[in-house]
């Protein structure tokens, strides 16, 4: 996909200079950087999401018991 960016000279002067430094193109080093930041989002999300269940997992699910035995939730064996 084509597109056009409107920067400054200044940044475009230093993002070209990084580009030869590289030995890749602006167009390549935009891309990557976009890539990264993008990636970057999504790592963040499934981390939250990660960190959400985790705790959702130490809490526990309202109306859970911790007090259970597994015979008894397969309605197995003596009940008290």
């Amino acid at each position: 996909m084509n597109i056009t960016l409107r920067i400054s000279d200044e940044l475009g002067k230093r993002a070209k200079h990084f580009a030869v430094d590289e030995g890749k193109s602006l167009s390549a080093i935009v891309a990557e950087l976009l890539e990264k930041q993008l990636e970057n989002m999504d790592n963040a999300d499934y981390r939250k999401a990660q960190d959400q269940a985790w705790a959702l997992m130490q809490e526990g699910l309202p109306g859970a018991s911790e007090d259970f035995v597994r015979d008894e939730l397969y309605g197995r064996g003596n009940h008290k």
